[in-house]
């Protein structure tokens, strides 16, 4: 049954007016013969038109849905519809509008035709185009990271859909766009008026992020389908996404120029600080507006560390500048706790600027910072600053510092203020300066207190400090372990254990290490070590040595054992002053003093300047050319278990035979006419031994 069999419609007939005098008489009122007539043969209820409207019915006309709303109405103040309803749909056609007949033979029907009767149009159907519609997508795809700051954000990203292929495009043909809803994405989708013509129509389609969403497999990929479009035939389309979560280092977060800074602030967030990053390009950052200002926030703290990754796959990252001499853990990361790594970063001309815990990479590593260098200056005003790490406590591996290291309190040094974990396969090259004076200062070309093992490692720099001061490790303490190491800067101390190695050694190992550079200070002075508890051996010094009490070549002071080692430099004291020990209250043996000087004025050896205790000198030589502070080579105290050691000629230091059979084996390496080396090296022959 049709519409208009459902509704009680009455159809308004124009009325005649007559005027006469100042009333209006209907002409039926003149004949009162033709009244009755009148009044029983009209077929149509009379309304008054100023009180009416008129009404459209929308006629689906043999489709499966009736139009929405089935009719409209027309005000007696209108004359048209407001707007066509929605189509109505039939299976297998498609809407082509309105007619006033049902066979098409009519008018057509539109929005704009004026209504002056009730009036029932017809929906016209067609057969689909063959072409249908077409679903043009810009851009083709996107990556989406959970980076977001301010009006900065990678977490969304906005599509323009264009559907075209439409007869005609009104009110009641447009299409809507459907979307395969995904977890951890939100769609929102608008159709934009300006930009629809007659024959398509075009939408704004925003992806949103959550951030939290995992994606193992970097991408999502989403269906676009169109409704709303009976009689066309549609294409379905997808997108595929990149969704770069972070949550794993195959995922890696990519980083450059233009979201650095995002990155530094929302790696800061509570989610920021587990995920992984990475660098896609060389990275330049801007200097700040005022001189003493940073430009850069680090990232991680003690109560909330970074526990993700950051590769910089050997990208620079240029003009780091953090000046904050007040606030602790500072770097590029302030903290990274366990688990966390750093690798493959440059970071070149930075500047950093500290309280407690500061390096140009990080202040505070829990983690592994591994390949990775920086190079500018680094200052803490108070402790642990290194040139990469202020403090490490997990691994740092195959890195190295070349900047400038300056401290005010304990823990300085030229790649680690402190280490209570691992450094190997490193190096610093940057001179180092402690200007703290309490005890344990601990100022090291390296390192600056060592409680953990560095080893396979060098420094080239010089080193200054009051006491604890060594050209590699200030203060190798707590069973630490300096091994197959070298440091060739000069060393000075304004005070006590200072060593062209390592400053004191003590409860720890110095082993298969070397020093070459010059060394000075007050008290417990050596070429290797300044003073030393435990273990130093299969190592040597060549550089001069010089101080007031317990000066060595060697060891200044030592209570533990010195072995299989030897100093060729010039050494000048005060008292207890010796070619390879100083004081010794330890065991000395297998060990060679081939110094061309050694002078002081009281207690002073070829060997040890004094044996005190329980001491032990075991099988130690001296060269017989070595002078005394008079410029004599006539010593006393001669003898293998002496303080002089027995004479070893300058011929005998150019054979194998000169040598206790230690230097001839692994560790060392050994060419007859050069003396032993270590790491793979020998050493050359001094010019005072004469060939």
């Amino acid at each position: 049954m049709k519409t208009t069999q459902n509704l009680s419609l009455t159809r308004k007939i124009p009325l005649k007016r007559f005027f006469i005098g100042t009333l209006y008489l209907l002409p039926c009122v003149l004949l009162s013969a033709a009244l009755s007539a009148c009044s029983s043969s009209a077929p149509e209820t009379i309304i008054d038109p100023l009180e009416g409207v008129y009404i459209v019915i929308f006629d689906k006309n043999g489709g499966e849905t009736e139009a929405n709303p089935p009719s409209k109405t027309v005000e007696p103040h209108m004359s048209t519809i407001d707007a066509l309803p929605e189509a109505p749909t039939r299976e297998g056609y498609k809407f082509l509008g309105w007619n006033t007949a049902a066979d098409g033979s009519g008018s057509v029907f539109t929005a704009n035709m004026l209504v002056r009767e009730n009036l029932t149009v017809y929906a016209q159907w067609g057969q689909p185009s063959e072409e249908g519609l077409h679903m043009a997508i810009s851009p083709s795809t996107a990556t989406l990271t959970p980076i977001r700051d301010g009006a900065y954000g990678e977490h969304s990203a906005t599509f323009r859909v264009v559907v075209s292929g439409f007869d005609n495009i009104d009110g009641a043909t447009r299409a809507r766009l459907n979307i395969d809803l995904i977890s951890g994405l939100s769609f929102e989708v608008a159709s934009n008026p300006e930009e629809t013509t007659e024959t398509s129509q075009t939408f704004y389609m925003t992806v949103e992020y959550d951030g939290q969403t995992a994606f193992p497999e970097s991408f999502a990929t989403f269906n676009l389908s169109l409704t709303n479009i009976s009689g066309y035939n549609a294409e379905s389309r997808s997108i595929r996404m990149n969704i770069i979560d972070g949550q794993a280092t195959s995922r890696a977060i990519p980083l450059n120029q233009a979201n650095i800074l995002a990155f530094n602030r929302y790696a800061n967030t509570a989610a920021g600080l587990t995920r992984h990053y990475r660098l896609t390009e060389n990275i330049s950052l801007a200097e700040p507006a005022q001189p003493t200002g940073s430009n850069w926030t680090a990232i991680g703290t003690n109560n909330a560390p970074f526990v993700g990754s950051f590769n910089g796959e050997n990208h620079e990252l240029l003009r780091l500048r953090i000046r904050a001499s007040g606030n602790d853990y500072q770097g590029l990361f302030g903290y990274i706790g366990q688990g966390a790594t750093l690798e493959n970063i440059r970071l070149t001309e930075a500047n950093v600027n500290g309280g407690n815990r500061v390096g140009g990479l990080v202040g505070f590593n829990y983690g592994t910072v591994q390949n990775c260098y920086a190079t500018g200056s680094v200052t803490a005003t108070f402790n642990d600053v290194g040139g990469l790490v202020g403090w490490n406590s997990g691994t740092v591996q195959n890195s190295y510092a070349t900047g400038s290291v300056s401290g005010g309190g304990r823990n300085v040094g030229g790649l680690v203020g402190g280490n209570g974990g691992t450094v190997q396969n490193s190096y610093a090259t940057g001179s180092v300066t402690g200007s703290g004076t309490t005890a344990f200062s601990s100022v090291g070309g390296l390192v600056g207190v060592n409680y953990g093992t560095v080893q396979n490692s060098y420094a080239t720099g010089s080193v200054n400090g009051s006491n604890y001061v060594g050209g590699l490790v200030g203060w190798n303490n707590s069973r630490g372990t300096v091994q197959n190491s070298y440091a060739t800067g000069s060393v000075s101390g304004g005070s006590y254990y200072v060593g062209g190695l390592v400053g004191n050694n003590q409860s720890g190992t110095v082993q298969n290490s070397y020093a070459t550079g010059s060394v000075s200070a007050n008290s417990h002075v050596g070429g290797l070590v300044g003073a030393n508890s435990d273990t130093v051996q299969n190592s040597y010094a060549t550089g001069s040595v010089s101080g007031n009490s317990h000066v060595g070549g060697l060891v200044g002071g030592t209570s533990g054992t010195v072995q299989n080692s030897y100093a060729t430099g010039s050494v000048s004291g005060s008292n207890y002053v010796g070619g390879l020990v100083g004081g010794s209250s330890g065991t000395v043996r297998n060990s060679l003093a081939l110094n061309p000087r050694v002078s002081g004025t009281t207690d002073v050896g070829r060997v040890a300047g004094i044996n005190n205790g329980n001491g032990t000198l075991t099988n130690n030589h001296a060269f017989d050319g070595m002078q005394n502070s008079a410029g004599s080579t006539s010593w006393g105290n001669i003898g293998l278990n002496n303080l002089g050691g027995a004479n070893i000629s300058a011929g005998l230091l150019r054979r194998s035979e000169g040598f206790p059979a230690a230097f001839l084996s692994t560790p060392w390496t050994y060419v007859e006419g050069r003396l032993p080396g270590l790491l793979g090296q020998t050493v050359d022959m001094p010019a005072h031994i004469p060939q």
